[in-house]
Parts: structure tokens; C-alpha cells; sequence
């Protein structure tokens, strides 16, 4: 259902302070325009907006971004970061745009301000930029390391076991 506000309140600036919510509830708004001529058409709505409560502090800042991590498939990767801020940091990791959770691919771990996330036995499906997302209700930061698969080099064809050369120099094989 739809309250309103205040039906005669004249905003003479593009911001204002909205009264008597409720905190953790959620509100959406919308606005109407009124000039000499009369009262346009209402504006859409808002996103949802949780009402909560001012945090004091310092909002998050990344202190050590994650490294991008080379591996070969199969293989377990480690991404590490640290963020400073006040009051302590929640985080969240995702990939392709989804939040992760933990699951037999991915472990997540930290405290308030250092965070890991470990992959288990990579696949090619998972490689690609992962994100950590901190949040500590004064701010939010974020910062991003890929996983990239790497093959050791390998010969496809058998090569003579009894190559001659000098020492010290190159041997070409074609």
C-alpha cells in the first residue's frame, strides 16, 4: 500500500529528509511534481530501500588486492585480500556475477579484515575474474583477481633419445 507523506510539503532542493521509518523495513517512493498549472504524472518507483540506522566509522578500503591466481586444471587456487575499515567488514566473493557460497568448488574464510577464498580441483568452467565485496554499513569497496588455466608445454611427437650438441648451446627440434 502506498502512504503518503506529506501532500502540501514544498522541496525547493533535489534531496530530502524523510521522517518516521521504520527500521529494517524496506520502502520504495515515489514523486509527485505540482506547479501553476497543477500536479504532473507520479514519478516511478524506487529500488527498495532498507531503513537502518547511521554507522559511524571508516568505510572499507582495499589494502592488499588478490593476485590473479595461474594454475593448471585440477589444481587447488588461493586468493587472499585485505581491507581496512571501522566498524569490521563483512565480504562476500563472486564470480561471473553470482555470490558464491561454500560447496565442494569453493571455501570461504576471514576475518574482519583479511578474506580467502580457495578453489577446489579447478576446471576450465572456472576460470574467469573473481570478486570480493566488503561491506561494513559505513561503506562498501571491492576488489577482483582472475584464475587462469596454464598448460605445461608438451612434445606430440617423439623425439630421438640421442640429441648431440655443444654445451651451453641450443638445439632446435622441428
Amino acid at each position: 500500500r502506498w502512504v503518503v507523506w506529506h501532500s502540501s510539503y514544498t522541496v525547493s532542493t533535489t534531496t530530502i529528509v524523510v521522517t518516521g521509518l521504520i527500521e529494517g523495513d524496506a520502502y520504495e517512493f515515489r514523486v509527485l511534481a505540482q506547479n501553476s498549472v497543477g500536479v504532473g504524472i507520479a514519478s516511478k518507483r524506487s529500488m527498495a530501500v532498507v531503513c537502518r540506522t547511521k554507522v559511524e566509522g571508516d568505510a572499507p578500503q582495499v589494502l592488499v588486492a588478490p593476485e590473479d591466481c595461474i594454475c593448471a586444471p585440477g589444481e587447488n587456487a588461493r586468493f587472499f585480500t585485505r581491507f581496512s575499515g571501522y566498524p569490521a567488514c563483512t565480504a562476500k566473493w563472486f564470480f561471473d556475477g553470482m555470490e558464491l557460497s561454500e560447496s565442494l568448488k569453493y571455501s570461504m574464510s576471514g576475518d574482519s579484515t583479511n578474506f580467502w577464498l580457495e578453489c577446489f580441483s579447478t576446471m576450465d568452467s572456472m576460470q574467469g575474474e573473481y570478486v570480493c565485496k566488503v561491506d561494513n554499513g559505513v561503506g562498501q569497496a571491492s576488489t577482483s583477481a582472475r584464475l587462469i588455466h596454464e598448460f605445461a608445454p608438451r612434445l606430440t611427437r617423439k623425439i630421438d633419445d640421442t640429441l648431440q650438441g655443444r654445451s651451453g648451446g641450443l638445439i632446435r627440434v622441428t
